[in-house]
């Protein structure tokens, strides 16, 4: 019963504050150490921040890695954030540092070809010859093209411009 009066007695003060300043002031004044104590103590307020610690995490998850966090990952982001005071910044960054970020993320030579193929079809109307490919996927690779870079490469080449 202490802490919902705890909780109750913030709400009224955070209530009064932003209907009237004059009235938070009474309400300030009316609370007792004790009862700030307590509700610093209460149970309700652990459980409100782990609730944000979580939903930070989750969020992050999606976000960063496109999926839910595991029980483990869950707990330890958690952790770093309520008893190490880690920001939401810092777990997005702790995230795409992971080996499975660096994984999903990494441009392998398939990658490479599945976007120079793309390119081909969509400005040329067909697939890419061998030598072509190999130009660009190496491109892909080296200069970290995009599948829009490749496009563009290609609508400068003779074969575009004699197509149009």
């Amino acid at each position: 019963m202490k802490r919902n009066l705890g909780w109750h007695l913030l709400l009224v003060i955070l209530g009064c504050m932003a209907a009237d300043p004059v009235c938070a002031a009474e309400a300030t004044n009316a609370t007792t150490d004790s009862s700030i104590e307590a509700l610093r103590k209460s149970a309700e307020r652990d459980t409100v921040k782990q609730d944000s610690a979580d939903r930070i995490v989750r969020r992050a998850y999606q976000d960063i890695l496109g999926r839910e966090p595991d029980g483990q990952g869950l707990a330890k982001y958690r952790n770093e954030i309520l008893r190490n005071g880690w920001s939401e910044r810092q777990v997005r960054d702790a995230l795409m540092n992971s080996p499975e970020y660096r994984q999903k993320n990494a441009m392998t030579r398939d990658r490479a070809v599945d976007i120079v193929t793309r390119a081909y079809r969509s400005v040329l109307g067909r697939d890419p010859d061998p030598a072509g490919l190999e130009s660009y996927v190496q491109g892909v690779l080296r200069n970290k093209w995009t599948e829009a870079d490749v496009a563009r490469e290609l609508r400068k080449s003779d074969e575009y411009r004699n197509k149009r």
